[in-house]
């Protein structure tokens, strides 16, 4: 069996999912903290700090897959590793997934 190839266009594909996944990561911060600063509820859903957080946590769940793309790239840079055609399509797939339903949902 023949170690996987990786085609030119995936080194820069890579790129920019890596890129796309920061951006995803920095909106979801961005809105679980702003949901948990003002507190955005419903009229009659206790007041309070906790439920803030709880409310915030969905929001922090969407931006896991995302989160652990970026992790683990940092980890195979910091050890000068580097990343795999399996572990490159991976990460682009994950993020053309993710924006292909997002604005599929929003188009829709």
């Amino acid at each position: 069996m023949s170690p996987a190839v990786a085609s030119p266009w995936l080194g820069r594909a890579f790129v920019l999912a890596l890129v796309a996944h920061g951006a995803i990561v920095a909106v979801m911060l961005t809105a679980a903290v702003w949901l948990a600063g003002v507190r955005v509820g419903a009229d009659s859903a206790p007041d309070g700090v906790g439920f803030s957080l709880l409310m915030a946590v969905p929001v922090l769940l969407a931006a896991t897959p995302s989160g652990v793309a970026l992790l683990s790239a940092w980890m195979c840079r910091r050890k000068g590793w580097q990343a795999s055609p399996t572990h490159m399509a991976l990460t682009t797939g994950s993020a053309a997934l993710f924006l292909i339903l997002f604005f599929g949902a929003y188009f829709t």
